[in-house]
Formats: structure tokens, C-alpha cells, sequence
């Protein structure tokens, strides 16, 4: 039994063009294993808006692919990079982004009206061969004829782009390049709240939404209790993110950097966040979770804004009465009693944070309570189970004894007397919105999450008690690549990321 953690998987590939506006042809590969098939992703912002296989044969032998978008793709999609085309292995949270051929961007660049930023720069001019003089006698020792350097010179961040003409030509200051202003409407969003597309050229641009400021902070109760209307046309559009600068500290590993990106954003526009890290089984209950801390845990101590509002649930699961339940037989994946115990130390958090919303807290509260884990009966969630159509079930075995994996079943009817969760906007993969009306939490709730750990398919993910729990729940399994001003532009009142402590 190896408990070595499983190495990280880097792909290979490129975009080779864009097709008829929508289809975008390119391959990827897995250099470890030939016979493997990426998934391909075809990314807006935090939208999966479109997903296929590299499964198309090619004369190099590299498996291709031909990715259809939902909608039509201008060239400054690409070389803007408002659309990024990444490449995953099934099972694996790293993703690779696919870069385009340089014939690619010359295409593109060609359609844009651009100029070309690919052109190689030209060869050096031949150096003059010198002149033969007749030998003299040796009076001094002469200087060594160095040769001039062909190659490229180095230049200064200052120097960017031709020196100017003559000696005493002042050097111009790069401007810094402000941010483009998207419109909004209600027909470029694809998903409530999201960055949009911006108009592709000649198209007219349509009227925008007026801006909503942010709301005056609260020094007691940040988190609004003011009921949330469910979107019914363009949501309200961000207001532009301020210039927080560069970030002066070292460099944070994924998912902390992240993480590190959206709490100082956050905190510029006044907008609450709380970050959730899942700790593997090992690390609680091999005696780790006290009194020290996990590595991550180390470095988000050190950093003032992670540590204000990180929620300790390596030291919460720790004193369950029972925590080794609260994991599957992985040892990482939560089980149904895991995601309880992970709302009931989030919901105890937003108590000591938000007690003027204590009432409503109460309410969610007692959603929870009523899921009583010890009586229901359970159902077996073994790999393989399913019944007998499914085929046997592949049991997991300890000391030689077949061990079944099981959870409690807690159905959905067991809140029937709530109003049902009504989803909102498309269903795009790794995307989801929810809208319940009086809900016991009246918020507008966005959820960061690493890949596997979002979504609301069951009680053993954090979406599927939220979505009924609030008024507005915002899905997104995009944590590693998402922009924080995109989650932030839905104006929510709370932000949760949700990441995973490693193996």
C-alpha cells in the first residue's frame, strides 16, 4: 500500500486555427502516455463554454481535436485572451493552456487588422572586413580588437519597442494600459452575473446596464440580510475593479494564490469572504491537526488577509465525536456527515462574524438538524454498486475483509415543504446557478471551488444544502483560473472559496 501522492500530469499540444468563427482545431497530448485522451475546454472567464475529447486521428499521431463553440468567436477573443482553450486529463485537477501556432496568430492577427507581432526580427547587418595595414614597428602594446556582438541586446523594462531617432531623442514613459470597458445587456451574458463578450467589430454594441455601487460597508454586519430578488433579466454590471497593485509579497502555491488574488480584491470593494480548505483524513487524525498546522495552513497564517477569514476546519473536524465518518474510504472525498460538518462549523463562523443575521443563521441551522444522520437508513456507494443490472459491486478490502462503502439516504423530499431550487441561466459544465425564494438565508452566495469539490449533484457536496439554504447560489469549479473580478461582479454577499488540502 503506497501512500505517495500522485505526481502532477503536464499535457502538450497547441491551437492550430479557427474555423468559420466557431470551430477551433487543435490537439494535445499526454507525453507519459500515448494512448491517453485529454478533455478539452474551451473557457470565458469562469464559463466551460463548450467541452469535446482529443480523440480525432491526425497524420503526426498527436490525438486532435475539433471544438465547436456555442457562439460565434471574433479573433480578438484569442489574442486579447478573453477565450482560452485548457486541456485536462479525467481524474486530474492540473490543467494545461493550449497556446496557438505562430501561423495561428498570424491568421488571426491578419483578420483583426492588427499588426503583426510575430515577424522575426531582421539579421544583423554583416560586419565590414578590416582593412590590411602594412605591419609597423612595435612601439605599444595595441588593444584587443574585440568583436561587436551580433545577437539581440538585452534591454531595460524601461525600453520597450525601437530606440527613438537621434542621440538626444527623450525616452517616452510606457503608459499603463487601463482596463476595457465591457458592455453589458441581457444578450451577452450566457450565465447570470459573468463577464460578457465584448462586441466583435462592426457589431453595434448594445445599451448598457447602469452600474450599481457597492454597498456602504458595515463594520458589524457586512453580509446584507436584505431579501435578494431572483434575476430575471441582465444582472446589475461591476463596477470596475480598483488598481490594488502588484501583490509585495512572495509568490503562493495553487490554491493559496488564488485565494490570495480574491481576498485583496474583495477587500478594496468591501465584498466578505471566507476561505475553506478540506483536510485529508491522515492530517486529523494522525495528530497532526493540533497543535501544529498543515503547510498550506502555515503559509495562509502568514498572510494577514488569508488568515482574517480562514475558517479552521482541520481543528473543527478534529473534534467531531466521530471524525473518522466524515471521509470516504479515499480518505480525501467528503461523505455526507463530512459536508454537514463542514456547513455546521461554516454557519458558526457567520454567527460570530454577522450577529445581526442571527435569526436567519438559526433557520439554516435547522435545515441542517433536520437531516438525522444516525436514523435514516443508508445506501451502499461502493464503486460498482447500482443493482444488479450494474454488475457486482467492487468492494474496497482491509486485512483481507471485503468492506462495503456506505451513506446515509437522505432525500430530497425531506424539504419538501421549501420552496424547490430553481436553476438559472444555461447549464454549462462547472457552472452552476441557483435561485430558491425565502430561503433561510437571504444572500447572493458565489462558491469558488476546486475541480470535485462544487457542484450540487448530492448532500456530500457543499451546492446541494446551499442552493436550498440561500437565496442565490452561484456554483463554480473554476478556483484555479478564476478571475476575481468576474466573481465579484455578481455583487454577492458572500464569497466562499473551497479548496483541497493536498494528499
Amino acid at each position: 500500500m503506497s501512500g505517495a501522492a500522485p505526481q502532477t500530469r503536464g499535457l502538450i499540444g497547441f491551437l492550430d486555427a479557427l474555423r468559420d468563427g466557431q470551430v477551433v482545431v487543435g490537439w494535445a497530448a499526454d507525453p507519459r502516455d500515448p494512448a491517453a485522451r485529454p478533455v478539452i475546454r474551451l473557457m470565458r472567464g469562469l464559463e466551460v463554454l463548450a467541452e469535446c475529447t482529443a480523440d480525432v486521428a491526425r497524420d503526426d499521431g498527436n490525438p486532435g481535436f475539433r471544438l465547436r463553440a456555442p457562439v460565434p468567436l471574433a479573433p480578438e477573443d484569442f489574442l486579447e485572451g478573453r477565450v482560452r482553450v485548457r486541456a485536462l486529463l479525467p481524474g486530474h485537477h492540473a490543467a494545461t493552456t493550449l497556446a496557438m501556432t505562430r501561423r495561428m496568430r498570424e491568421q488571426l492577427e491578419s483578420a483583426a487588422g492588427w499588426e503583426p507581432t510575430t515577424q522575426a526580427a531582421p539579421p544583423a547587418a554583416p560586419r565590414p572586413a578590416p582593412a590590411v595595414q602594412e605591419p609597423e614597428p612595435p612601439q605599444a602594446t595595441p588593444e584587443p580588437d574585440l568583436p561587436e556582438p551580433t545577437g539581440p541586446q538585452p534591454t531595460s523594462p524601461q525600453s520597450i519597442g525601437p530606440e527613438p531617432a537621434g542621440p538626444q531623442a527623450a525616452r517616452p514613459e510606457p503608459a499603463a494600459p487601463e482596463p476595457a470597458a465591457l458592455p453589458v445587456s441581457a444578450a451577452t451574458w450566457s450565465a447570470p452575473g459573468w463577464v460578457p463578450r465584448p462586441p466583435a467589430p462592426g457589431e453595434r454594441p448594445k445599451p448598457a446596464v447602469a452600474p450599481v455601487p457597492p454597498p456602504t460597508p458595515d463594520t458589524h454586519s457586512p453580509v446584507s440580510t436584505a431579501p435578494v430578488a431572483p434575476p430575471t433579466g441582465a444582472p446589475s454590471a461591476a463596477t470596475p475593479p480598483p488598481d490594488i497593485g502588484p501583490d509585495p509579497e512572495p509568490p503562493l502555491p495553487a490554491p493559496l494564490a488564488a485565494m490570495n488574488a480574491l481576498a485583496r480584491l474583495a477587500e478594496a470593494v468591501h465584498r466578505p469572504v471566507l476561505h475553506l480548505l478540506v483536510p485529508v483524513r491522515g492530517s486529523v487524525l494522525g495528530g497532526v491537526a493540533s497543535p501544529g498546522l498543515a503547510a498550506l495552513e502555515a503559509l495562509a497564517a502568514a498572510r494577514p488577509l488569508l488568515a482574517r477569514d480562514w475558517v479552521p476546519l482541520r481543528h473543527a473536524f478534529a473534534r467531531q465525536p466521530q471524525p473518522a465518518t466524515l471521509w470516504r474510504l479515499d480518505g480525501a472525498s467528503l461523505t455526507v456527515e463530512g459536508c454537514v460538518a463542514l456547513l455546521t462549523t461554516l454557519l458558526a463562523v457567520l454567527q460570530l462574524r454577522h450577529p445581526k443575521a442571527g435569526d436567519h443563521l438559526l433557520r439554516a441551522a435547522g435545515l441542517l438538524a433536520r437531516a438525522d444522520l444516525v436514523a435514516l437508513p443508508r445506501r451502499d456507494v461502493s464503486p460498482g454498486a447500482g443493482g444488479p443490472e450494474a454488475g457486482p459491486a467492487r468492494r474496497e478490502a482491509f486485512l483481507g475483509v471485503s468492506v462495503a462503502e456506505t451513506e446515509p439516504a437522505l432525500p430530497a423530499e425531506l424539504f419538501a415543504d421549501l420552496p424547490a431550487p430553481r436553476a438559472t441561466g444555461p447549464a454549462l459544465p462547472g457552472l452552476e446557478a441557483w435561485s430558491t425564494e425565502a430561503a433561510p438565508l437571504p444572500w447572493r452566495v458565489v462558491v469558488l471551488a476546486e475541480p470535485g469539490l462544487g457542484g450540487s449533484d448530492g448532500p456530500a457536496r457543499i451546492g446541494w444544502w446551499l442552493r436550498r439554504m440561500v437565496a442565490e447560489c452561484v456554483l463554480s469549479e473554476a478556483l484555479h483560473i478564476a478571475r476575481p473580478e468576474a466573481a465579484l461582479g455578481l455583487q454577492p454577499d458572500l464569497v466562499l472559496t473551497l479548496a483541497a488540502e493536498p494528499r
